[in-house]
């Protein structure tokens, strides 16, 4: 790495593994290797990982039933935080896709003396717009509870906690104002699942954002 970046680093959160999070890691989220190609000619320290609750990882499993709310995007900013003390980051950059984008958010208000800068890409429904995606996480949880009584997994309750999450209130001025580092956010178009309209009303709220939309995945 270049001296210049020693014990600073930029970590990259995926998105939900959104019918089953079994089958979503760091590895098959395409933003996380765009955010690496992007970073490499840097000589940034980049670390990409796997959610709780998704691939192989692990020892959240018993506790899954009794404890739904770690999987919950405001906890999960802590699991982000975790990496880079792991990594010996004083310093990093929080950016995420989705679900990842969020945790980002989070980290920024719970870890403001550590996140320098934060990128979402896609930030997800919040706010009204989350009900009506609330029942369909619950719904997709029930589904795959069936499919998981012959396996005794648990990624059904990945579902059932993640789908109670939300994004600070709107109205909630003071944690917003209080952040003042630079913020991009990134989304696209038509996209039901990542509206516009989060992104918009993030940027509206944060003043140090800028925001771009981009037409289609492609721009």
């Amino acid at each position: 790495n270049n001296t210049d970046y020693n014990n600073f680093g930029v970590i990259f959160g995926h998105g939900l593994g959104a019918k089953n999070p079994k089958l979503r890691t760091h590895l098959n989220d395409n933003w996380g290797s765009i955010i690496v190609s992007s970073i490499q000619p840097l000589s940034i320290s980049t670390t990409l990982y796997t959610a709780r609750g998704h691939g192989d990882s692990h020892g959240w499993e018993e506790s899954s039933n009794d404890k739904l709310d770690q999987f919950t995007w405001n906890k999960l900013s802590y699991d982000m935080d975790s990496i880079a003390t792991f990594n010996n980051y004083d310093k990093y950059i929080a950016c995420g896709s989705s679900m990842g984008s969020a945790t980002s958010l989070y980290s920024a208000i719970h870890f403001p003396n550590k996140v320098s800068a934060v990128i979402m890409i896609r930030p997800p429904t919040a706010w009204k717009s989350r009900l009506d995606r609330r029942s369909t996480l619950l719904s997709s949880a029930r589904k795959l509870e069936e499919k998981e009584s012959s396996t005794g997994e648990s990624y059904h309750n990945v579902l059932k906690g993640t789908a109670y999450s939300d994004l600070p209130s709107i109205q909630d001025a003071d944690i917003y104002n209080n952040i003042k580092i630079p913020f991009l956010i990134l989304t696209i178009k038509n996209d039901d699942s990542h509206p516009v309209s989060t992104a918009e009303a993030l940027h509206a709220a944060i003043k140090s954002s800028h925001l771009h939309i981009a037409e289609n995945d492609d721009e």
